[in-house]
């Protein structure tokens, strides 16, 4: 009896609309079952409203556009119908959360949601409802590392996800410059597309953004996906010689693999620490 319930109901344009009704009527049928000491029935796109019976969510006006009263259909942010959930559970509850979505997050940031969530010790339960569009493509996630060093040569795996199979064209980009771009033949499921690049700038956190054009895709609005990366300043090598004609070899070596190399002979080398610093 000491439940606290949140349903978190889906209505962007991304959701098909026959989907909404039956999964008001499951929310209905679980909800008389259970018998929650508390409930609240949330519609949520853009952004979220909450309202005390399904009979007022059935009700509930949607928009294209953010307008007062009314939810704006033309994104889906799970993570700020999540945070929703958090500031409505009832006091001294078990706090539990169902999201009743197709999953098509393009907005927001699931991962910070879920750690709060996790620190309030809510439970999320979710139930999957078909989604508007059949044939969809979009960007999953961009697998890199959180760090690498300036000018060396890191892979990184772009996961697109289709739902039919097709052909299209997956980009990486930093900023405005194209560092790859792949024509790549898409299977029915998860696609993993590898790429390698090089980022110059010195101790600094690039964007790097893969995106999809995929034929025959219906739905573009998560088409793209952002990763940062961290970026170190390259190694500087100090390279003591005492045969000058053989340096370059090594130091070409060096510099081929994005390393500073400075060479001098073994009477210029520091004496003191804070000149070896560099």
């Amino acid at each position: 009896s000491a439940i606290s319930v949140i349903y978190l109901l889906d209505v962007s344009s991304s959701v098909h609309p026959g989907a909404i009704k039956g999964a008001l009527e499951w929310i209905t049928k679980t909800n008389d079952a259970g018998r929650p000491d508390h409930a609240q029935f949330v519609a949520f796109g853009s952004n979220s409203l909450p309202f005390d019976t399904v009979e007022e969510l059935r009700k509930v006006k949607v928009a294209g556009e953010r307008r007062e009263g009314s939810v704006d259909t033309s994104e889906t942010d799970l993570a700020g119908a999540l945070d929703r959930a958090l500031r409505s559970f009832s006091p001294n509850h078990l706090k539990r959360a169902v999201l009743i979505s197709d999953g098509n997050e393009n907005s927001g940031n699931i991962a910070g949601a879920l750690a709060r969530l996790n620190r309030e010790n809510v439970h999320v339960f979710t139930n999957p409802i078909e989604s508007r569009v059949s044939r969809d493509a979009w960007v999953e996630t961009v697998m890199a590392p959180p760090s690498v060093t300036a000018d060396e040569q890191f892979p990184i795996e772009v996961h697109v996800y289709s739902q039919f199979a097709t052909s299209g064209t997956v980009t990486l980009r930093k900023g405005n410059e194209t560092l790859e771009s792949k024509t790549v033949q898409l299977e029915h499921g998860l696609n993993r597309i590898a790429f390698s690049a090089r980022v110059k700038d010195e101790t600094s956190t690039v964007t790097l953004e893969a995106s999809v054009a995929a034929k025959e895709d219906s739905f573009d609005a998560n088409n793209a996906f952002r990763q940062p990366v961290v970026v170190n300043g390259r190694p500087r090598i100090l390279y003591v010689e005492s045969h000058e004609a053989s340096a370059q070899y090594l130091r070409r070596a060096l510099e081929s693999e994005g390393l500073i190399v400075d060479v001098v002979a073994p009477e210029a080398l520091p004496s003191a620490v804070s000149q070896l610093d560099p």
